[in-house]
């Protein structure tokens, strides 16, 4: 009796034990990389070791949107956990009576992830590279420090976020990079002896820049060799930006922050092989384009076994779902997600709709159904699990019974969101920022 009695007053006097230190939160975001290239999700080719790895320690969405097929109202989306339409970010941009070319920022009334995390105080710095996140176009709103660097690789950027990381602060960090790498015209690739063995990139005509450039040749030249080759070419970048978040994980290690950070790798689109016509991205809300890895690697808890989960969810949902893994109030009334820590924690939500927005028209999946209203009136109608290609529109003869289920879905949807966003400050953009733009596919 007397042991007991003295350990438990040992237990008194010790009190409660001091509260876990905040979360780090990274954001690593792969621009354009396709749901259907990791490993974990099924994929043939070994090209994603380490986000494979990440996913096995953490848990993995296997169905994961996009609410925008381009990077710029993706992004925003990610940050805001608002909709296009909300954040008013939906033009590529205008040619101006100059001649010059004019895009639309992120307005300074839209509250960022970010600003939110700094406003708890998180150190908060973000490494870029993307022609459409520059500063000047609102992305650097709640970031001590954005670096945005124009052709940089994953590597160099992540040679810059290794520098910041090493700069002396005790406080917790919020922190995003942003790589280019796996985006058209699809040139980086691994040397040496990592580099992946998939086979030939040879093309008997090589693809131009510049999105018309593009349509054509891929009318002309595209035919299964090309295809393939142009493939190949994809999965090397895959390949080459795994290796980077590879040693981005290194260097978090490194520096002591790895085991208590939300490492989290995402896409702000996928990207089309000419499934339903064009290549690239920035087109309807089909499957390629829309569906997006989602990887979070988390600290240790008991309450959140790994695994995947089949819910499907948006990147709408991740700013909540960082808020509530981090402490930090979720759900604030001015965002359109939801938090995903019961998912995480073991729920499936498997009736949840999962919504995306383009200019060209609006997508819905509830389960195995998905719809596509477009602008001009019509509709499609896929059943994904029958016909994950989305070749065979049950809409043909017309919206009805489950087609016109998910349309009054959508429909309730767009009468809950707030007021379209006024379009931002229009921005110009350099002759540099153009060509890139052109290099890219973008104009």
């Amino acid at each position: 009796m007397l042991a007991v009695g003295a350990l438990a007053g040992g237990c008194r006097f010790r009190g409660a034990p001091p509260p876990a230190p905040p979360p780090n939160v990274v954001i690593v975001v792969v621009d354009a990389l396709r749901a259907d290239r990791l490993g974990v999700a099924g994929y043939a080719r070994p090209i994603t070791p380490n986000v494979d790895r990440l996913a096995g320690q953490g848990v993995y969405f296997k169905n994961a949107y996009a609410q925008a097929t381009w990077t710029k109202p993706s992004i925003a989306t990610l940050m805001t956990s608002l909709y296009p339409s909300e954040h008013g970010l939906v033009r590529l941009g205008v040619s101006d009576a100059a001649g010059g070319f004019v895009t639309d920022r992120l307005p300074a009334a839209a509250t960022t992830l970010a600003e939110r995390f700094h406003a708890a105080g998180y150190r908060t710095f973000a490494v870029v590279n993307q022609v459409h996140l520059q500063e000047k176009l609102g992305f650097a709103q709640g970031f001590e420090s954005y670096q945005w660097r124009r052709g940089k690789t994953a590597f160099q950027l992540n040679r810059i976020f290794e520098s910041l990381l090493a700069e002396p602060d005790s406080r917790p960090l919020f922190a995003w990079i942003h790589y280019l790498d796996v985006h058209w015209p699809y040139l980086s690739r691994l040397r040496g002896p990592n580099a992946p063995d998939l086979g030939s990139t040879a093309m008997a005509h090589e693809p131009p820049q510049g999105l018309d450039f593009v349509t054509a040749w891929a009318h002309e030249s595209l035919d299964a060799p090309t295809r393939a080759a142009l493939i190949t070419r994809y999965d090397h970048e895959v390949a080459f930006a795994d290796a980077a978040i590879g040693e981005l994980v290194g260097m978090l290690a490194a520096a002591g922050r790895f085991e208590n950070t939300i490492l989290v790798v995402t896409a702000d689109h996928g990207e089309s092989f000419g499934e339903h016509g064009p290549l690239m991205h920035g087109h309807l809300p089909y499957e390629p384009e829309l569906r997006v890895p989602l990887v979070l690697r988390l600290p240790k808890a008991p309450e959140r076994p790994s695994g995947a989960r089949s819910t499907p969810v948006g990147l709408i949902d991740l700013a909540p779902t960082l808020l509530e893994l981090a402490g930090l109030p979720a759900n604030p009334p001015a965002m359109h997600g939801v938090s995903l820590v019961p998912v995480i924690s073991g729920e499936e939500w498997p009736d949840r709709p999962a919504f995306a927005q383009t200019d060209e028209g609006w997508s819905v999946r509830v389960g195995r159904l998905k719809l596509l209203a477009m602008s001009d009136g019509s509709y499609e109608h896929y059943d994904l699990e029958a016909d994950p290609g989305e070749r065979t529109n049950l809409a043909a003869g017309g919206c009805s019974g489950p087609c016109e289920k998910l349309l009054s879905q959508l429909r309730a949807l767009r009468v809950r969101l707030a007021a379209p966003a006024p379009l931002g400050a229009a921005e110009p953009l350099g002759a540099e920022d153009v060509e890139e733009l052109r290099a890219l596919g973008y104009l």
